[in-house]
């Protein structure tokens, strides 16, 4: 008994030792976003816990919209709208402008609200550095081949349904530079040249703030697929950081991996008028 209190005591030492080191860490270094209690901010840099600090905000839509009020990010709140099984969403918004420069093409994507949040974080602190590291210039649009649409993963008639479902997923076709540029993944992705390194840097730092980032690595003509709606830690044990996704495989995938039925929060929400990205 006294050695197990021993040891109790000790990793108490320890997990106290390490918050401590943790904070001050953080205060030396300047970067309050680092530490796991400190209030989200979408106009800081990029910490070590923005991830799961925007996967919580799928939980909490009046606290997302506050938090894209504060950082000069404009949209239009969408209505709910339920669909069949799990489809729709409570939390839809529609980018409009503000503080993010990026435009969207096809226009009126409509979104989950931490994927909008996540998208203004990922076009100010990944995507333009990288396009003005790479090209010198900066992105003027995205092409994305949607993020509503009612359906299961794969396109099936039973099984889980996707992330798409309820929005909380976007798939990224391509960038326009503001140079005239057009990079794009299906073309680009496997060129190893300016445009494969842009496509593969957005990606690892896509996958610093979605819950899960899906690409190429995966299937080759597959678009990057962002999703926003479990923390970081729920990816599939054993897969590239970089390469998992939990929805977005494509229907023509010879050997989709299996996945266990997700908790996924009550569906309720609205469309957005964008074309669907390919069945899944």
């Amino acid at each position: 008994m006294r050695a197990v209190r021993r040891i109790l005591g000790w990793l108490v030492g320890l997990a106290v030792f390490a918050t401590l080191a943790l904070m001050l860490w953080a205060v030396t270094r300047g970067r309050p976003q680092d530490l796991p209690w400190a209030p989200l901010d979408l106009g800081q840099p990029i910490g070590m816990f923005t991830g799961r600090k925007l996967a919580a905000l799928t939980s909490d839509f009046p606290q997302c919209r506050a938090l894209l009020d504060r950082a000069g990010v404009r949209y239009a709140v969408l209505p709910p709208r339920k669909g069949e099984g799990q489809c729709g969403y409570s939390d839809g918004v529609r980018l409009t402008g503000g503080a993010r420069k990026i435009a969207f093409v096809p226009p009126g994507l409509g979104v989950a609200c931490p994927v909008a949040a996540a998208l203004s974080m990922w076009e100010w602190n990944i995507v333009q550095p990288a396009a003005e590291r790479h090209f010198g210039a900066r992105v003027a649009s995205i092409d994305h081949f949607g993020s509503y649409g009612c359906r299961r993963i794969y396109g099936r008639d039973a099984g889980n349904w996707s992330e798409h479902s309820t929005a909380d997923a976007i798939d990224i076709a391509g960038f326009r530079l503001t140079d005239g540029t057009r990079i794009t993944v299906v073309r680009d992705w496997r060129r190893g040249d300016a445009k494969s390194a842009f496509l593969r840097e957005v990606r690892d730092g896509a996958c610093t703030l979605f819950a899960t980032t899906l690409s190429p690595t995966i299937t080759p003509r597959m678009p990057i697929t962002c999703i926003s709606t479990r923390p970081i830690a729920d990816r599939w044990a054993g897969a590239p950081a970089a390469s998992v996704a939990r929805s977005g495989w494509p229907a023509s995938s010879p050997n989709p991996p299996s996945r266990p039925n997700r908790g996924r929060r009550p569906a309720a929400g609205s469309t957005s008028p964008t074309r669907s990205p390919p069945p899944r």
